[in-house]
């Protein structure tokens, strides 16, 4: 008789290694394909609200929470439901969210409303991709599960997975706006991601039988390891919600008071996911006692910038901010991964960390615009960041009665600032500098990581700077969903300028505080000799009246353009933002709107909706909204041009204000005016800009017609060179709403300036 032998160890181990690379396959392709829908599905979202960086928060919450929902789901069905009717329930939810492709925008969702855009874009996005998305987001606790069930080598302790799944995550990220919306359209993507989905669905359906084939029971796995207390459950949700809701802050913080170049958001959500792929492993990159040495000595940099503004050039600060995310999130993460449960209680982990995340993102995303004036989160999270390293078996009563009493200090401080407006010159007080570096030497010199004083010493530096400092020399602080408007006076008492973030709007000569009396000299972009001072004079001048009648302007800021109006003329503007509008109409901020063109209608929507439901045929139509460094690239794609055309009279004249510090945006406008068979002068002014008396700024404009005799006089101006439009050569690819490339632009731009 022949004995059958046992299968071969070798065998068994080839086994488990193939049911590791297939797992981590599936992870993988799950994870990029969540990730990649982040920016496709807000890139179409972008054109309802203008390409506002608030559609990007609002999307990230989105996210996380249906994220929460795919985790509790994952959760529910390991906890509850047998394994292989498990598999089965996923396999149809994949399959429903297969009904959802290829993935568009929702029908019946127009106009955005004027007020609760939040809603809207939660609305829309919930019913455009809200069920494909939850199928995605429940993959990763689930196939981690499944996996610890297969014997494989690593089962015992999946987690590793979860950073092989962010890994996905991070090249999609990356991947998007550098490799994938270069070279595809919006069509294209949404065809690739569905096959994609497909080959998961048909990955997952097989792993899910191969992960159970042994179950014969039907009664779903039980957890055997002890349960899990409610004071680990919060500490888990604290260490989930700092470290996203500093993504958020972070995010809004160097977009809004450092710079707001391009691709700027990418950076700070590839370090979070980043954190993952380094931390959740057997030995992590960087040790935790690093990390807790690293940190306060970040912090207290951070906290020196925040009371002295302007000490560090801008690219050291945007790294400054960027390594303290970097470690501060490394740090939470690091002390979640340490207190991960048991594989038997994996989805349960998963669920508390995404509950926290949700909080964190939800703070940031929807909470803080209406709570503060400014990006006054940021340094409420970066101290929060600080009580990762707290261990509260350390604490004394001592020592928490001392820092409470900083604390009570520092809001004491700050709310007095705040109501009464006695703020610090941070500018000239020179002793008020001096005492805040020797302040920061004593907290290097004395503090211990762990110390609970530590942190409410950087608590009371942070509160103070996050409230003195902005309001210095600022007039007025106020916040919208498209992002935080700053009203300041210049130290010499002569202008007043707005800012949009780091972005200029505009400026106004003051007396004694006050707009100054006398008819309202525009400046910066909009000074008397600028090139759209130029083409307003130069269009007029070609009309058949005297008059430049019906003009309509789309982009309001300070209102500088009003002040080209002539008597017996009718002048539209287009503006997305109501505060927007306000701050233009209150005469004693600025003169230019009440004292030029008070009857002016002014049109609150985005001007792609607007502008198609008017039913003028425009002489003049100036498209003023890509002087700011997050343009709306809806605004400057063939169909936008169309419609703009289909909105001229047929001597009509239109301008393009593409003056940008980070974008080469000539070339797109010249493909546009090839595609469509336009005339296109443009004017770049080569003076540098002049902060004297008159404050004035150069600016780059761009002029087209059907015809060149409808620009009149303009191309005998100095400094307007026609462009090149040759039909036949199409090396150039238009932007149209299916396409666009902004790291093209970016690209062009850097090597304008040497880079």
């Amino acid at each position: 008789m022949v004995l059958k032998s046992a299968p071969s160890s070798r065998t068994a181990v080839g086994a488990g290694r193939a049911a590791l690379y297939a797992f981590g396959a599936a992870l993988f392709l799950s994870a990029t394909l969540l990730f990649a829908v982040q920016p496709m599905f807000a890139k179409m979202v972008l054109p309802r609200l203008g390409g506002a960086p608030g559609v990007w928060s609002v999307a990230l919450v989105f996210f996380q929470g249906v994220l929460l929902a795919g985790y509790a789901y994952a959760h529910l069905l390991i906890r509850y439901v047998g394994p292989k009717a498990g598999a089965c329930v996923h396999i149809a939810v994949l399959l429903l969210g297969a009904l959802f492709l290829p993935l568009a925008l929702a029908a019946g969702w127009g106009r955005p409303p004027a007020e609760g855009q939040i809603f809207y874009l939660l609305g829309l996005f919930g019913v455009s991709i809200g069920v494909p998305f939850f199928a995605l987001s429940a993959n990763a606790p689930l196939l981690q599960a499944w996996f610890a069930r297969t014997g494989a080598p690593g089962g015992e302790d999946p987690y590793f997975l979860y950073g092989a799944s962010n890994l996905g995550s991070f090249i999609a990220l990356l991947g998007y706006p550098f490799i994938i919306e270069p070279a595809l359209t919006l069509t294209e993507q949404t065809h690739y991601w569905s096959a994609g989905y497909v080959v998961l669905l048909l990955s997952i359906a097989a792993l899910g039988l191969y992960a159970n084939r042994g179950a014969i029971n039907v009664e779903p796995v039980r957890a055997v390891s002890p349960p899990i207390t409610p004071i680990r459950r919060l500490v888990w949700i604290f260490l989930a919600f700092v470290p996203t809701a500093l993504l958020v802050a972070v995010t809004a913080h160097i977009s809004t008071d450092v710079a707001a170049a391009p691709f700027l958001w990418v950076i700070p959500l590839a370090i979070f996911l980043l954190t993952f792929v380094l931390v959740f492993r057997e030995r992590p990159v960087i040790p935790y006692y690093l990390l807790a040495i690293l940190l306060p000595a970040l912090l207290i940099f951070v906290a020196t910038d925040y009371l002295i503004r302007g000490i560090l050039p801008t690219l050291w600060l945007i790294g400054l901010h960027l390594v303290t995310f970097f470690v501060a999130v490394m740090a939470a993460h690091s002390r979640l991964y340490a207190l991960r449960p048991p594989a038997d209680r994996l989805t349960e982990f998963y669920l508390w960390m995404s509950l926290g995340g949700v909080l964190g993102g939800a703070f940031t995303g929807l909470a803080a615009p209406y709570i503060f004036p400014t990006i006054l989160e940021y340094p409420i999270l970066l101290v929060a960041t600080l009580l990762v390293l707290v261990r509260p078996e350390r604490l004394d009563k001592e020592e928490i009665k001392a820092a409470l009493t900083i604390l009570a200090a520092g809001l004491i401080i700050s709310i007095f600032a705040w109501t009464t407006g006695k703020t610090l010159n941070l500018d000239q007080d020179n002793i008020f500098k001096i005492a805040v570096f020797t302040l920061v030497a004593v907290i290097l010199l004395i503090s211990r990581m762990w110390r609970l004083v530590t942190v409410a010493l950087l608590a009371f530096t942070m509160l103070v700077g996050g409230i003195v400092a902005p309001k210095s020399g600022t007039i007025e602080l106020t916040r919208s969903f498209f992002g935080v408007h700053k009203i300041q006076d210049y130290a010499s008492g002569i202008f007043r300028v707005l800012f949009n973030g780091t972005t200029l709007h505009g400026a106004a000569q003051i007396e004694n505080g006050k707009p100054r009396a006398g008819w309202p000299e525009p400046l910066t972009y909009y000074h008397t000799q600028s090139p759209m001072a130029e083409v307003i004079r130069a269009a007029r001048e070609a009309g058949h009246s005297v008059r430049l009648s019906p003009v309509g302007i789309v982009g309001l800021g300070t209102g500088s353009l009003a002040c080209y109006k002539e008597q017996g003329e009718t002048w539209h503007f287009y503006e997305i933002d109501q505060q927007i509008i306000d701050i233009a109409r209150d005469s004693g901020k600025f003169k230019f709107l009440p004292a030029c063109a008070p009857d002016a209608e002014i049109r609150l929507g985005d001007a792609r909706i607007t502008l198609a439901e008017a039913k003028e045929k425009y002489e003049l139509l100036l498209i003023d909204a890509f002087s700011s460094d997050a343009i709306p690239i809806h605004l400057l794609t063939k169909e936008a041009l169309q419609l703009y055309f289909d909105h001229l009279a047929p001597n009509g004249v239109l301008v393009l204000h593409i003056s940008n510090r980070h974008l080469d945006l000539l070339p797109e406008v010249g493909a546009l005016a090839r595609d469509l068979d336009l005339v296109a002068w443009s004017k770049m002014e080569d003076a540098k800009p002049d902060y004297g008396p008159r404050l004035l700024a150069t600016s780059q404009v761009v002029a087209l017609a059907r015809y060149e005799q409808a620009l009149g006089a303009l191309p005998s101006l100095e400094g307007w060179t026609k462009m090149a439009v040759d039909p036949e050569q199409k090396e150039h690819r238009a932007w149209t709403d299916d396409y666009s490339d902004i790291f093209g632009a970016f690209r062009r731009q850097l090597k304008k300036l040497g880079y």
